[in-house]
Formats: structure tokens, sequence, C-alpha cells
């Protein structure tokens, strides 16, 4: 299973926090800290996945980091 996490460290990036950790149907979400024209704001981002995902009813592997949109899936 991969890790948001512990991809940006490996990357060289921060994560703000990783707590609190939200549990939705085949996804983890954790807070990111975000600046948006100079104010703090806060975004939900899925820090993994779990068990099958689907893409157009296909069963497929996402990926939480990628150089490209394409290669999400």
């Amino acid at each position: 299973m991969k890790d948001l996490i512990i991809d940006m460290i490996l990357n060289g990036e921060v994560i703000t926090d990783s707590h609190p950790q939200i549990y939705t149907t085949g996804a983890y979400l954790v807070p990111l800290k975000v600046n948006v024209n100079k104010n703090e704001k806060y975004v939900g981002v899925v820090s993994r996945f779990n068990d099958d995902s689907y893409n157009d009813g296909e069963v497929c592997s996402p990926h939480i980091i990628s150089d490209s949109v394409n290669n999400l899936i």
C-alpha cells in the first residue's frame, strides 16, 4: 500500500500534518496546509487507497503521486 506521506518524504517534501486521518470507503484522507494568496488553507487529500478502486467500471490501481494525470491510474 502506497502512502503519500512516505512518498513526499522520499521526494524531499514535507507534509504539515497527518492527523486527523479520515477513512472514507476505500481511501484515507489527511489535511494538507497550502497557502492561497498568502492565506493558510487546509485541504483534504487522499494519503492512501484501500481495497478495490474503479475507473469506468474497471478495477484499477490508483497512485497517489505521479508526474502526470494520466499516470495516476
